[in-house]
């Protein structure tokens, strides 16, 4: 089964099946999206070497199609398919890039590309949007795309790492408040209840 860019997979993906033609149908499939520019986590779910046949700005090379699968979280997740690498020297710093994203390879070092531990591989990625037009059809339309793999270190990986860190710690703050404003109040009936009682018949103002 074969995809365009950023197209929902299914996700019970064990199940899929050919349909007969008296099949009954009645699944419409998830809704498509896009996702707002920004950084966002990626796990790779599919990897295929193939062969770019050249233009005018890359001889024919190798090449490396990667299906990535973005998280949104709330926002959803799309799928970019086919997200092409090339391997070329012209854009080894691409490739270099890419594996650093993953944790394989350190800024500068020299390593023999492994592809066998690319794919379930996960990263962070800068997606944006790309406008095109369908063949024959004036309207717009927009999809997702990576533009560019992102080091761990990355400041803006690091910054999302934060901010996520600050939403997941939010609530247990919020609680802290609460717990506060009991003491003082299991503090005062602790002191009622050990304050001495008066004896009866005792006036205060006539204690003798």
């Amino acid at each position: 089964m074969s995809y365009d860019n950023n197209q929902p997979v299914a996700q019970n993906q064990g199940n899929e099946r050919e349909l007969g033609w008296d099949d009954t149908i009645n699944n419409d499939g998830d809704d498509f999206i896009v996702l707002p520019a920004a950084v966002y986590p990626f796990t790779i779910i599919e990897f295929e070497r193939g062969r770019h046949a050249g233009s005018a700005k890359l001889p024919p090379c190798n090449k490396a199609m990667l299906k990535v699968k973005v998280h949104g979280g709330a926002k959803g997740e799309v799928t970019v398919s086919k997200h092409q690498l090339f391997l070329h020297t012209k854009t080894e710093g691409m490739v270099c890039q890419f594996f650093r994203s993953i944790g394989s390879r350190k800024h500068g070092e020299a390593m023999v590309m492994d592809w066998n531990s690319v794919q379930g591989a996960t990263g962070f990625c800068k997606l944006g949007i790309r406008r095109y037009q369908k063949k024959d059809d004036s309207e717009w339309y927009e999809i997702n795309e990576i533009k560019v793999f992102l080091d761990p270190d990355h400041k803006s990986v690091v910054d999302w790492l934060s901010a996520n860190a600050q939403q997941q710690a939010a609530p247990v703050q919020q609680q802290a408040p609460v717990q506060q404003t009991q003491q003082p109040q299991q503090q005062a009936m602790q002191t009622q209840q050990t304050q001495p009682q008066a004896p009866a018949g005792y006036d205060p103002n006539n204690p003798f």
